[in-house]
């Protein structure tokens, strides 16, 4: 199979499936942060920087997992097995984003290391990727790992909605909603139940009459109604909690599932408005 580069930069580039190697640029990366060069580079699904402090990571924004690749200019070890079509990297811990600060939970120690500096901006605003397709599984080898296929990029103009990935999110999405509002009070048949359920449903339904019209434009229009029928539905979710309807637990779990939604679809849409 042939090699694509990939075009390394201050900036980031997409890959449109794998002719490349992972192990590569990682060790690309981790010179870069020999040389105290900051670089914010993504490759597939998965995001990697340097940063001129020396520091280096490897992150996973979809499942919030983080591997450090160099600390003050020296590299760190990474396990990573690799395939044509595959790779699978050992995470050693996950991330998460407060302000202007990197906070990273080890898992082996228990360690929660916070860090200021790193392009945190740039880090939050991950969390999909409307050009890649990935497939997520869980090698053998540890659990601290996660093997991803990648394929080429999603094509807009799909007419299969089941192949769009916010889709298949926003299903799973209405799916349990439909289930957590099945033990609402009989009183909110007509009310909080019916609403929920209907705003849930009509992304996804949305999203398959988008893909079942002519062109670009008219699949950007039905997005866009789906990305509404998202906020109604993350409004009905608070209000239900706050009406003690829905337990805090389930009510986070839901809530962040359908700002997910809404990233995919603000990504998609922006996809549709610059290929117009």
């Amino acid at each position: 199979m042939g090699r694509k580069t990939i075009k390394r930069a201050a900036g980031s580039a997409w890959v449109d499936g794998k002719s490349w190697r992972l192990a590569d640029e990682v060790r690309y990366i981790q010179r870069r942060a020999a040389l105290h060069d900051g670089r914010f580079v993504r490759v597939a699904s998965l995001v990697m920087f340097s940063t001129d402090t020396g520091d280096a990571w490897l992150l996973d924004p979809s499942e919030r997992l983080a591997v450090r690749l160099a600390r003050n200019g020296d590299p760190e070890p990474v396990h990573i097995e690799e395939t044509d079509t595959n790779f699978a990297v050992a995470w050693t811990g996950d991330y998460r984003i407060s302000g202007a600060a990197f906070i990273y939970n080890e898992r082996t120690s228990g360690r929660v290391i916070t860090i200021v500096g790193y392009p945190t901006d740039r880090i939050a605003q991950l969390g999909c990727f409307p050009n890649v397709k990935v497939k997520i599984a869980r090698p053998s080898w540890g659990l601290l790992s996660s093997a991803i296929s990648v394929y080429p990029a999603q094509d807009t103009t799909v007419k299969d909605f089941h192949e769009l990935q916010v889709w298949q999110k926003a299903h799973q999405l209405a799916l349990a909603v439909y289930h957590i509002t099945g033990s609402f009070p009989r009183e909110e048949l007509y009310g909080l139940t019916s609403q929920l359920r209907r705003s849930c449903s009509s992304i996804p339904a949305n999203l398959a009459e988008g893909c079942g019209r002519n062109g670009d434009a008219e699949f950007a229009r039905f997005c866009s109604i789906a990305a509404g029928s998202a906020s109604e539905l993350e409004y009905q979710l608070l209000l239900a909690k706050d009406l003690e309807l829905i337990k805090p637990r389930n009510y986070e779990e839901l809530a962040q599932r359908t700002t997910e939604v809404k990233r995919m679809l603000s990504a998609l849409l922006q996809k549709l408005s610059a290929d117009r």
